[in-house]
């Protein structure tokens, strides 16, 4: 892989970063790494630069460049023979998801070889504007830019140059050219800053080698755990933008994980059409099932107890954040007393402190560090931002914010893990070969986004001994108690004999949590209806709302005239989500160990991208 050296020879300002607290009307795009933030150079700025310079020699001879837009005159993008359509490809027209054409290269973020000086180097500068008639400062023109000063010692940033295995060798060559002539990048060009010398490096870089994924483990049935680990910032898109605003969310969707994994190994040279990859993806008997990945937070024990956990929608935080509080036992309590007082016209009320609390969110983000980054495209007649293309988007940062920041701590890249279930011995040959090419997640793949390392560790079918067993029996019977304690000391407060309550002693409430986001079926609204032989309907449901669906990428879907990529958006149970059922205390053994491994690997619709994963209620301590 080609690395690009990039040597910076006078002041650098890159906008595309917050202003901060300091007012700046510009700052130039900074990364975090390992505990601090270092100026950078975005993919995109660099891409742009070469791509312009590229047009500029190819016009400069005689030759045709095609613009990163649709042509206006309507012309078919794909008749087009030359060099920059090959390489960079183009966006659709406006307004539409299709038409675009990707190209040849990716780039990276170009990274400083030494981040502690790149971050010294970071300084204020103010600008002025004069006006022509008085010679003075124009009212209204005095601003301040943050930029990376240059010094007597040069600072030098380094990107990686990713090519498809079909690009010729004469456009390469081309490149290479367009590459090593590029002198200028980003603002304040006009006064002298932005000078940069670019030079081509063969051969990889010491983090790509060191960064290498890994499998672990020998393929086997079953299933396999993935930890996705950030190289790069990445970019979840949470269904569309708003406005001009594109969030992102805290987790990768399975579906997500699925297709990423599925794309590298297309790209490794895997044929669609091999009974291998039709019975991993395509086959509706066969496929397997990858699940969401949720972000690996602890550092020790986080993974032990079957990875990262999701959190009940019953759990509240105290709006001071100092307690977690867990409605589930007090709500059943709260709901077998109404029953009895209802022939009484009496009714118990939810507790107000409860109401003063805050639900948590199902899946656990908050460690993460999140930022907001700003992109433009240039027109190319004027070299201003073009109409209606500059827009925001949030990005997941690839180092975690609480590490590397105290004396002795050792910084930690962002990792995300999931499981996959349903592997077949021939499956897990295949998923292994996954980590022979780039993996690439999340949008802006071909901007500098969604690098990841790829660890796959193949665990097979799990077997729960007796010991998980009645652990798991004692969660049951624990939540039983919990309850029946709660509605008995109530029933004291209202004055009612505990023998009014009528208790079966043979019955416990068992409560499961979806894992993910849950599809269902016509007819079958909860997860014990997929099990074969259980009969069981639920008492209560305390649910979270969701939708599934997104952007269809299958080929057959992109074909001229086509205009509807989407896939539809089916309702959906939220992550979270609670089913309540009553079952017989002598039957909780057997009836846990038929539908956990079932309710495991996932029920309902879309089961392929790890929906309806559903797992046995634990209480979330403080």
């Amino acid at each position: 892989m080609p690395q690009i050296e990039v040597t910076v020879l006078s002041h650098l300002m890159i906008a595309g970063n917050g202003s901060g607290e300091l007012g700046l009307h510009a700052a130039t795009a900074r990364r975090f790494e390992q505990g601090r933030w270092v100026p950078c150079i975005p993919a995109t700025a660099l891409r742009g630069a070469v791509r312009i310079r590229l047009e500029a020699l190819l016009r400069g001879v005689g030759k045709r460049a095609t613009g990163p837009y649709y042509p206006e005159n309507g012309e078919d993008p794909a008749d087009s023979k030359d060099v920059v359509y090959r390489l960079f490809g183009h966006s659709g027209p406006d307004g539409s998801r299709t038409g675009s054409k990707a190209g040849q290269l990716r780039f990276s973020d170009a990274m400083p070889r030494d981040p502690d000086a790149a971050a010294d180097a970071l300084q204020v500068r103010a600008g002025i504007e004069v006006d022509d008639f008085t010679g003075s400062v124009s009212k209204g023109k005095l601003f301040f830019h943050e930029v990376v000063e240059s010094s007597s010692e040069p600072l030098v940033f380094e990107a990686s140059l990713e090519t498809a295995p079909d690009t010729s060798p004469k456009d390469l060559a081309v490149l290479r050219a367009a590459l090593e002539s590029t002198t200028e990048i980003g603002g304040g060009r006009a006064r002298s800053g932005g000078e940069v010398q670019l030079r081509w490096l063969e051969g990889d870089s010491a983090t790509e080698r060191e960064t290498a994924s890994v499998v672990r483990g020998a393929p086997r049935a079953g299933g396999a755990r993935l930890t996705l680990t950030l190289l790069e910032p990445a970019h979840f898109g949470d269904g569309g933008p708003r406005g001009n605003y594109h969030r992102t969310r805290g987790f990768i969707p399975g579906s997500t994980v699925r297709g990423a994994v599925a794309w590298a190994l297309l790209r490794n040279g895997v044929d669609p059409d091999t009974p291998g990859f039709q019975a991993l993806f395509v086959d509706p008997s066969t496929r397997a099932s990858f699940g969401d990945a949720l972000p690996v937070l602890e550092q020790e024990g986080e993974l032990g107890g079957g990875g990262p956990k999701i959190r009940p929608a019953t759990l509240r935080k105290t709006r001071n954040g100092d307690r977690r509080n867990d409605l589930l036992a007090q709500e059943l309590a709260r709901q077998r007393l109404n029953e009895v007082l209802e022939v009484s016209g009496r009714y118990l009320s939810p507790d107000l402190r409860s109401l003063r609390s805050d639900p948590e969110p199902p899946r656990p983000i908050e460690g993460l560090l999140l930022r907001t980054r700003t992109r433009l495209a240039l027109d190319r007649s004027t070299g201003t931002a073009a109409t209606g293309r500059l827009f925001s988007f949030e990005q997941v940062e690839a180092w975690l914010p609480e590490t590397g920041v105290q004396e002795g701590t050792e910084s930690r890249r962002t990792s995300f893990s999931t499981r996959v279930e349903g592997l077949t011995e021939e499956t897990a040959q295949l998923l292994a070969q996954v980590v022979e090419a780039p993996v690439y997640v999340g949008a802006g793949r071909n901007h500098g986004q969604g690098r990841v390392r790829v660890e796959v560790c193949f665990e097979g079918e799990p077997e729960p001994s007796a010991e998980d067993l009645r652990e798991q029996v004692a969660r049951v019977l624990k939540l039983g108690k919990a309850v029946r304690r709660r509605a008995e000391e109530w029933a004291e407060e209202l004055g009612l004999a505990r023998a009014d309550l009528a208790w079966d002693e043979d019955e416990v409430p068992l409560a499961l949590v979806a894992q993910s986001t849950f599809v269902r079926e016509e007819g079958k609204d909860h997860p014990l209806a997929y099990v074969d032989g259980i009969s069981l309907s639920p008492h209560r449901a305390l649910l979270q709302p969701d939708a599934f669906g997104g952007y269809d990428e299958r080929p057959e879907k992109h074909r001229k005239g086509q205009e509807s990529p989407l896939k539809p958006r089916l309702p959906a149970v939220g992550a979270g989500s609670v089913y309540v059922y009553t079952v017989e205390r002598n039957q909780v053994a057997s009836l846990l160990s038929r539908v956990l491994p079932a309710l495991r690997k996932g029920v309902g619709r879309q089961r392929e991208s790890g929906c309806g994963r559903f797992g046995l209620f634990e209480e979330v301590k403080k």
